[in-house]
């Protein structure tokens, strides 16, 4: 089995740590498969291209079409490691234009249920296989006969990990761990976190980086600090007791990994309500769910304030993962599954009509609305639902960067510029 996996980039939130995990537990298994990686924009992870070397992957960034083609001609399945990126666009066309034969494996990153990641029609009609991290992410729209999985990221966990109460807290720590921009986190995150009535407490930030709006609100904060990027996650979330992931309910991206590498190791997960997220929690079992940050607060407080408390959670925690997160058998599933398709499915070209034919196109599409549609309902959007359509990633600032020359997607861009401004 010859695995082709392609990723838009390879950042942490680009689907390389998904691939290197997935290659790792097959391998542990024995599975007969090689693989290799197509990285279809320049932006790069140090940490991770060192990871794929070490593990002896083939790693191909940006490669020319003759390249491209000899790879998707040797491969027995075609992975993406899907989300709306421009350059994701831009290699289906390719393969259209180009007429190559292939079988196709989509697997969603992201929750597809949000602008401007909604995962469009055509997507789910050039399918053969479907796998999704999030259980919600919808699958009416695949091809009859079409199978779909929902496999939560595969984890690299220490061997034999036992449950470690915590003997005496001094002082409770709290943490978040992600890029903080206000589409990978809640808005309030720092603001509600700086002001919790607990005695001793502190609330860290693990991530890449963050945008100028947070790091303006840090500023002279007594107890939300930032602690930039950790190169050993697993590490590092050993010294905190809660995990506390404020999405919106616009957050597209499913963090998955994180909530669950923490709750392996008893670390409850403290999520908002209606905000995708929240489907990865069992109340009172592996986490708290909160209706508003009100409740957050509440619920937080409340743990600090009884210890015996936080144990029960802790150890609750710990056990239902440990019971229920049954990894081994996803790798077999998985495998499985990709078998299935390889050796039920013929290798099939794109039909160029199942694909837009413009960026603009395929941008409207990501939205979940016409022209005529987005017009009328960008007046009636909340502000930070227009913020999302311009800037986060597939939305209209990241297309223009690709398709500068579009002028639909300018003008349309500077339609919600202007309507933002006004708001403001």
């Amino acid at each position: 089995m010859n695995l082709l996996y392609i990723i838009p980039k390879m950042t942490h939130g680009g689907g390389m740590t998904d691939v290197l995990a997935e290659v790792r537990e097959f391998r542990k298994k024995q599975f007969d498969m090689t693989a290799s990686v197509v990285v279809l924009e320049k932006s790069l992870s140090h940490h991770l291209i060192v990871q794929a070397y070490e593990m002896g992957l083939k790693v191909f960034i940006e490669p020319s079409e003759h390249i491209l083609s000899k790879l998707i001609a040797k491969a027995s399945l075609v992975i993406v490691k899907y989300w709306n990126s421009p350059a994701i666009y831009s290699f289906f066309r390719s393969l259209a234009t180009l007429k190559l034969d292939f079988r196709l494996c989509i697997s969603p990153q992201v929750n597809g249920l949000t602008t401007p990641q909604i995962i469009p029609s055509w997507i789910y009609k050039i399918a053969d296989l479907f796998v999704k991290i999030h259980p919600n992410t919808p699958i009416h729209k695949l091809r009859q006969g079409v199978n779909n999985l929902t496999i939560q990221s595969f984890l690299d966990l220490p061997r034999d990990i036992v449950f470690k109460k915590s003997k005496r807290i001094d002082q409770f720590r709290l943490f978040y761990a992600g890029t903080l921009n206000m589409f990978k986190t809640h808005p309030e995150l720092i603001q509600v976190n700086e002001s919790l009535a607990i005695s001793n407490y502190e609330f860290d930030i693990w991530g890449a980086g963050m945008d100028s709006a947070f790091e303006k609100q840090l500023l002279g904060c007594q107890n939300v600090f930032y602690r930039g990027f950790s190169n050993n996650i697993l590490n590092t979330i050993q010294d905190y007791h809660i995990l506390c992931n404020l999405q919106t309910e616009y957050t597209y991206a499913s963090f998955d990994k994180i909530m669950k590498e923490c709750q392996w190791f008893g670390k409850p997960v403290v999520v908002l309500k209606n905000t995708f997220v929240d489907s990865f929690i069992i109340d009172g079992v592996n986490g708290l769910l909160a209706n508003d940050m009100e409740e957050y607060k509440y619920l937080i407080e409340n743990l600090a304030s009884d210890i015996d408390l936080y144990h029960s959670l802790s150890e609750k925690t710990f056990e239902f993962t440990y019971h229920n997160d049954t990894q081994d058998r996803k790798v077999l599933d998985l495998f499985e599954a990709y078998g299935n398709v390889i050796s039920s499915m013929p290798k099939k070209q794109i039909n160029p009509e199942d694909c837009p034919v413009s960026e603009w196109e395929a941008f409207l599409e990501n939205i979940g609305f016409s022209y005529i549609q987005a017009q009328t309902a960008m007046e009636n959007m909340p502000i930070l639902k227009l913020k999302f359509l311009l800037n986060c990633e597939g939305g209209l600032v990241h297309f223009l960067k690709l398709f500068p020359e579009n002028s639909n997607l300018r003008s349309f861009a500077n339609s919600v510029a202007q309507i933002i401004e006004m708001t403001h």
